[in-house]
C-alpha cells in the first residue's frame, strides 16, 4: 500500500496479497516475519516509500521522452500519467510506459539524488 500511495496508484485497481512466510518477508527491524509494535511499518516504510516514488519519476520521465514534453508538464495521479498542456495521457502498464534505456535511468538517479535526496 505505501508503494500504491507513492505511484499515485488507482486505488481501485489496488489489491493485497499476504506474503507468504519466507526469509525475504522479515523485517528488518524484528528479524523475523512478524507483525507486532508496527514492525512492518517502521522496518519498510522508508524503502518502499522511496521505491514508489522512484517507480513514478520513471513512468513520468517515460512519458515525457514518448510525448517529448518536459517531465515537470507531466504529473502522476489515479494510475495514469497526463500532459497538463496538452492533454494527453496514459495508464500505468500502458505500451506508452515503456522502460528506460539504461542511460536514462543513470542520468534520471543523478537528478533525482541532487533534488529530492531520494
Amino acid at each position: 500500500m505505501l508503494v500504491a500511495d507513492e505511484l499515485e496508484a488507482d486505488w481501485s485497481q489496488v489489491r493485497v496479497k499476504q506474503a507468504p512466510a519466507a526469509n525475504p518477508y522479515k523485517s528488518p527491524v524484528m528479524g523475523a516475519q512478524v507483525t507486532v509494535a508496527s514492525a512492518s511499518v517502521r522496518g519498510w516504510y522508508e524503502p518502499l516509500r522511496k521505491a514508489g516514488a522512484a517507480g513514478k519519476m520513471m513512468l513520468i520521465k517515460a512519458a515525457a521522452d514518448t510525448w517529448k514534453v518536459p517531465e515537470a508538464e507531466c504529473e502522476a495521479s489515479k494510475g495514469v500519467v497526463k500532459h497538463k498542456k496538452g492533454g494527453k495521457t496514459f495508464k500505468y502498464g500502458s505500451s506508452a510506459a515503456r522502460p528506460l534505456s539504461f542511460q536514462s535511468r543513470r542520468a534520471h538517479r543523478s537528478r533525482r539524488k541532487a533534488s529530492s535526496g531520494i
